[in-house]
């Protein structure tokens, strides 16, 4: 019986083309600051963060990286046959902008906020949570008056109150006489007592324009009554 085989040339490309049909697979390990993100390959919801996970195809993928509270990271990578490839999510916290609404009585006061100027009474003007550990305290000042300091504290996701109301309204003390006081405002007497910060209030609009707040009243010493 006769033996066969090939000729020396030809076993070298045999090899060749062997390895280049054969599987190749690549580790893939994600991670994440903060930790616990949902990761998602190719659309395809794969865990959270930390994972690892084996890429049999050499080939491009799409990894997305998504945490409540944060901007979501996307990153493609082509395995291009590596044995390992770690990917590091650095998660940036989503911004919360809101509006809020200012008042006084009487109007036109300039408000302050660390002694830059924000705008005139009635106004609203808006707040992040940059430093959401921070208080934000605002001045009103207006010529005649007393001036008076509204303090506003983010809470969870919101700079309103716990009832979510809409407006913070601030009540100014008169320092002039009585007549001072009408030429002022066109109002004949001053209030009794002041400054007395209506806040944070729900307010509706009478038919008459009229601003009608309703909600907690809050003394000088900040107690509700």
């Amino acid at each position: 019986m006769r033996n066969f085989s090939l000729p020396s040339k030809i076993i070298p490309i045999l090899t060749i083309a062997l390895l280049a049909t054969g599987c190749t697979s690549t580790r893939l390990v994600i991670k994440s600051e903060p930790s616990t993100a949902q990761v998602y390959i190719d659309g395809k919801a794969m865990g959270e963060t930390s994972l690892e996970y084996i890429l049999d195809e050499d080939r491009a993928y799409v990894v997305k990286v998504v945490k409540n509270k944060y901007l979501a990271m996307t990153k493609t990578i082509t395995t291009d046959s590596r044995e390992v490839i770690t990917l590091n999510f650095e998660l940036e916290p989503k911004r919360h902008y809101e509006m809020i609404f200012i008042e006084s009585d009487p109007g036109r006061a300039s408000v302050t906020l660390n002694d830059e100027y924000i705008c005139t009474t009635p106004c609203e003007f808006e707040l992040d949570d940059k430093d959401p550990n921070l208080r934000r305290t605002l001045k009103f000042d207006k010529r005649g008056f007393d001036s008076s300091l509204l303090s506003i504290k983010y809470k969870e996701d919101t700079w309103k109150d716990d009832n979510f109301s809409e407006r913070y309204k601030v009540i100014l003390q008169p320092v002039f006489t009585q007549n001072e006081y009408k030429q002022e405002t066109g109002q004949a007497a001053a209030p009794a007592s002041g400054p007395v910060i209506f806040g944070p209030t729900t307010t509706t609009i009478a038919p008459n324009n009229v601003i009608t707040p309703s909600g907690p009243v809050i003394n000088n010493s900040g107690q509700q009554k």
